[in-house]
């Protein structure tokens, strides 16, 4: 039983650390264009209208769901705290299935950062 709810919790933090990679570059303007699968307007076409849409400055602090996107930015970038992000959650076709995206603001446009697939049923 002990065995088996470390692996669980070893599964898990390996899945929530898949979704993001080192956006450090991205940060200084280099940011290449996303994957058209991570557009908002794919995504609402796909799920529909998302169930939560939320801004914030990236900070030193944060909490355990925002690891993905906060650690993408260096100690520096986040000390700042001027940098702002855009987050939007849709329910994906699952029903205990929810799909999470944080995007830059660039101009006219959301720049996708990275994503995170998490359970309905996870408590964070």
């Amino acid at each position: 039983m002990v065995r088996s709810a470390t692996w669980i919790s070893s599964l898990m933090s390996t899945l929530f650390f898949i979704g993001c990679q080192n956006h450090t570059e991205q940060i200084s303007g280099k940011m290449d264009s996303p994957s058209a699968s991570f557009r908002i307007e794919v995504l609402s076409s796909l799920y529909g209208t998302p169930k939560e849409k939320q801004q914030y400055l990236i900070t030193e602090e944060y909490d355990e769901f925002r690891t993905l996107v906060l650690e993408s930015f260096p100690d520096s970038i986040r000390s700042l705290r001027s940098v702002e992000v855009w987050e939007y959650t849709w329910q994906t076709n699952r029903i205990d299935s929810m799909l999470t995206v944080w995007y830059l603001p660039e101009e006219d446009s959301l720049k996708y950062i990275c994503h995170f697939k998490h359970s309905t049923y996870n408590l964070y």
